[in-house]
């Protein structure tokens, strides 16, 4: 991802009891960046966590990010699923 770009990707976000995972896939489904994290046992915070670790990568490279898609799943994603990315 070029410094200066937006990069419009879809995240993926499967929250787990021990665990969750997030995944920034781009528009033509290459994986762009992953993140994990072991569950603090707040599901709503974790998937923050996840996206604002995604977000601030994405920003780091000197690029922004725009959200075209978004699916949960796991058990504690189902809980996240009104966490979104600004």
């Amino acid at each position: 991802m070029p410094a200066g770009s937006t990069v419009k990707a879809v995240i993926g976000l499967d929250g787990g009891s021990t665990s969750s995972k997030a995944v920034l896939l781009g528009e033509d489904g290459t994986v762009l960046m992953k993140s994990y994290a072991l569950s603090k046992g707040n599901p709503i915070q974790d998937a923050k966590e996840l996206l604002e670790d995604l977000r601030t990568r994405v920003r780091e490279k000197g690029a922004e990010l725009d959200v075209i898609g978004f699916g949960a799943t796991g058990v504690r994603g189902r809980r996240a699923r009104g966490v979104c990315v600004r």
